[in-house]
C-alpha cells in the first residue's frame, strides 16, 4: 500500500515507519479482504522508501499486545 510522499521519512526514522504501519495492518487484518491469507500472523508488512529500497520489514504478529509480562 504505497504512503503519499512527504507522509514520513522512512530511511531516517524506522520506529514511525512501524508506528504508521501498524494501524494499516490492523485494518487489513480486520476487513479480512483477502480470503486466501488464512493465516495472517505469518504475514508481514514491507516498507521502502521512495527510491523503492527496503527499508523495513513489521510482522504482522507485532499487532498484537506483548503478554510476556502476564506470566
Amino acid at each position: 500500500m504505497p504512503v503519499k510522499p512527504g507522509a514520513g521519512d522512512w530511511d531516517t526514522a524506522p520506529a514511525a515507519a512501524c508506528e504508521h504501519a501498524l494501524p494499516v495492518i490492523r485494518a487489513l487484518i480486520a476487513r479480512g479482504q483477502f480470503v486466501m491469507i488464512r493465516v495472517w500472523m505469518a504475514c508481514s508488512f514491507e516498507i521502502t522508501n521512495e527510491a523503492g529500497r527496503h527499508v523495513l520489514t513489521v510482522p504482522f504478529s507485532d499487532t498484537m499486545p506483548d503478554t510476556s509480562d502476564l506470566d
